[in-house]
């Protein structure tokens, strides 16, 4: 697992997510962060910002201990069940 350090939405949203049999399970959305400012988990979907809101796509929580690394893509440590369908949460504005 990779210590939580402090990252900002910048630093990871959009990063793609590989669980950790290789499959490819969507991108980073959004971020959880803890009144530390730490990383409490991470909020991903099946594209980078694509998609209108009346679209229904996957999201997931992937919980900060899931993390096995964080490079060019963000690695599992652990298989990801998709879950159901259901509409977007709003992105981030920049």
């Amino acid at each position: 697992m990779v210590e939580a350090p402090e990252y900002t939405p910048d630093e990871l949203v959009g990063k793609e997510v590989i669980d950790a049999v290789g499959n490819k399970v969507g991108y980073i959305r959004n971020i959880r962060i803890t009144g530390e400012g730490k990383v409490k988990s991470l909020l991903i979907g099946q594209a980078p910002g694509k998609g209108e809101p009346q679209q229904r796509v996957y999201e997931g929580e992937v919980p900060w201990e899931n993390i096995q690394r964080i490079g060019e893509v963000v690695l599992l440590n652990k298989p990801f069940e998709i879950p159901a369908l259901r509409k977007p949460t709003p992105l981030l504005k920049k």
